[in-house]
């Protein structure tokens, strides 16, 4: 599976090229130079896995008004987990299972704040 977008890298190590554009960018090497803290790597898996997020956050929210805060901070814990991340299932599948597990205690709280308004 690839990342199509348009990634800036920062570091040299990038085979000496700055800016990488419109390329089908593994997703390995996208991960590997996002835990470096590259921005615009990390800013461009964003982009690639923010639907897989809205979907499940929609799923399990009744209401949306909240779901552009809690998309956020699942992408916070998905950064702060990037080194666990292993490889062995696709990144969507890994994602997923952490904005579920996110989600899911968001649910009751939810229902419970929609019953008061």
């Amino acid at each position: 599976m690839a990342v199509r977008s348009v990634i800036y890298c920062n570091d040299v190590s990038c085979s000496g090229v700055n800016i990488i554009k419109n390329l089908d960018l593994d997703v390995a090497e996208c991960l590997a130079h996002a835990r470096r803290q590259d921005q615009d790597a990390a800013r461009s898996l964003v982009e690639h896995l923010y639907l897989t997020v809205i979907r499940i956050v929609r799923r399990h929210l009744p209401r949306r008004a909240a779901e552009e805060d809690l998309a956020q901070e699942i992408f916070v814990q998905i950064f702060q987990q990037l080194d666990r991340f292993q490889g062995e299932a696709p990144l969507e599948h890994w994602v997923s299972r952490i904005a579920v597990n996110h989600c899911l205690p968001e649910v009751p709280r939810r229902f419970e704040a929609g019953a008061e308004d």
